[in-house]
């Protein structure tokens, strides 16, 4: 068997100490053939060649590339390694050897500081509702992310009841589910899906009944009566009730007012209580307007109201009455003489004039007082029939009863008054006089004191008052007495305005 020399075994330890030293560089740019069995057969004298400098002896040349029996595998223009130094990398990869990647440096090579790729975490698929507390009647939508197809969702109830099943992302709940939570799952064709369930659902407060400004719910009762009436709207948790602005004007004026408030738009002696109750026994008779509003904390529903309050039957005839010749001046004493005999006496003082000529009063009623009147002046007299409570009554075809007046004196000039819608009385002499009103089977007496006047005396005549009732001019602008006979109309029986806010306000 041939052996090989020693000059050969250093050449195979210098070859193998340049493979190690190519390994180790961390370069990876070049491959290292695998010796063949020829070349090292003597493992031990190879191992300890490789250990020993590099540093090749003087008195060998340089091994060359035909001293390795694998020397044929390498390519003819690779440069030769000498001995301690590190191979530079060859111009071209062999065909036979797969190209290094310089990217992916070698798991080995410990000098290498790139750090292993991470892969980018996927989202996991989640579903969201656009409400948690859900209410019946309004939609309920669900979103969804992190899915790679089109989920399919299905809608179930705490009982377990399937609701809906389709691609729709909205349930609404009906007033079956009120109570129950709702649970959505969104799952795609992929098998990815994701679940979130809902609060339980609650019904917003709402009327059965559909009112309106120009159709609201319409209430009658007669004055003295007792009023009730349930306001009841559907709801879930239970609705509470208050009263609400009928028209946005009066909302507006409360802002400078903090004493009016909605509940001055209720019926005189009534109350809407939290459970919707109203109850109460008005007196003042008109038409109220209001609001009622239902809150359940879920949402609020308004139901608007009108309440009709009627006058009771006929009491007895009311009287109003004032000097005819001071209704132009700023301050005029009036006086309202009741069913019964007792009188007040109403103070108007004009606080403002418009442009258009218009006055506005601020008047105060006070208890007590006696029509009073120079001698030769004239009360105009206003009255009609009134139930107990002061509210005109009228006829059952809902003609308004003209009332008649007569006086004690006959030398008294009764006549109507077309102007002002009364009734005029002039009292030539000075002195108590009485006169009654009279409609129907009912009447009311009062005084009137005539305090002497020399000039006005001699300025009329017993013929002149007596036979044609004709009137010294008064000096009246009537332009500025029509207020009052339009208050007089408007507030039928002579009450005007002023009286019918002092009722409103003693409630």
């Amino acid at each position: 068997m041939h052996r090989s020399t020693s000059g050969t075994r250093r050449a195979c330890a210098v070859g193998t100490t340049i493979a190690l030293v190519g390994l180790t560089t961390g370069l990876g740019v070049f491959g290292v053939q695998a010796a063949s069995a020829d070349t090292l057969t003597d493992t031990t004298t190879a191992t300890a060649a490789a250990t020993a400098p590099a540093t090749p002896s003087t008195d060998q040349p340089s091994p060359s590339s035909s001293a390795s029996p694998t020397a044929s595998a390498t390519p003819t223009d690779a440069p030769t390694a000498t001995a301690g130094t590190a191979a530079p990398a060859p111009s071209s990869t062999p065909s036979h050897h797969p190209a290094a990647t310089p990217s992916a440096p070698r798991a080995t090579d410990p000098s290498s500081t790139a750090s292993p790729a991470v892969p980018t975490p996927v989202a996991a698929p989640t579903v969201t509702l656009s409400t948690t507390a859900p209410t019946v009647g309004k939609p309920l939508t669900a979103t969804v992310t992190g899915f790679t197809g089109t989920p399919t969702f299905t809608w179930t109830n705490s009982a377990g009841t399937t609701l809906q099943t389709g691609t729709s992302a909205s349930f609404v709940p009906s007033a079956a589910e009120n109570g129950t939570t709702i649970t959505v799952t969104a799952e795609d064709t992929d098998g990815d899906s994701a679940t979130v369930t809902s609060a339980a659902v609650t019904a917003p407060a709402e009327f059965s009944e559909h009112t309106s400004q120009s159709d609201p719910l319409e209430l009658s009762v007669v004055a003295g009566q007792s009023l009730s009436h349930v306001f009841s709207a559907a709801g879930d948790p239970t609705p509470t009730y208050s009263v609400g602005w009928f028209y946005q004007d009066d909302a507006d004026a409360a802002a400078d007012d903090p004493t009016y408030t909605p509940d001055t738009q209720l019926p005189d002696h009534t109350t809407l209580s939290a459970d919707g109750t109203l109850s109460g026994t008005p007196e003042f008779a008109t038409t109220y307007d209001f609001t009622v509003v239902a809150d359940n904390g879920s949402g609020t529903s308004t139901e608007y109201v009108e309440v009709n309050v009627e006058a009771a039957a006929a009491y007895g005839v009311e009287v109003y009455t004032t000097d005819k010749g001071k209704i132009d001046d700023d301050t005029t004493t009036s006086w309202i003489i009741d069913p019964d005999g007792h009188i007040s006496t109403e103070v108007d003082t004009v606080v403002e004039q418009d442009p258009d000529g218009s006055t506005w009063a601020v008047g105060t009623i006070t208890d007590g007082g006696t029509p009073t009147i120079h001698q030769g002046g004239t009360l105009v007299v206003a009255g009609g029939l009134v139930d107990q409570y002061g509210n005109e009554v009228d006829e059952a075809d809902g003609t308004f009863v003209e009332p008649t007046v007569t006086s004690d004196y006959a030398s008294d000039v009764v006549k109507a008054d077309d102007g002002l819608g009364g009734t005029d009385v002039t009292f030539p002499h000075a002195s108590t006089h009485h006169l009654t009103v009279s409609a129907d089977a009912f009447s009311t007496a009062f005084p009137v004191e005539v305090v002497p006047n020399a000039a006005t005396v001699a300025a009329i005549t017993p013929t002149a008052t007596t036979a044609t009732g004709e009137l010294a001019f008064t000096g009246s602008e009537t332009t500025r007495a029509l207020p009052w006979a339009l208050g007089l109309l408007m507030a039928g029986l002579g009450v005007t305005g002023l009286r019918i806010a002092r009722r409103r306000t003693e409630r």
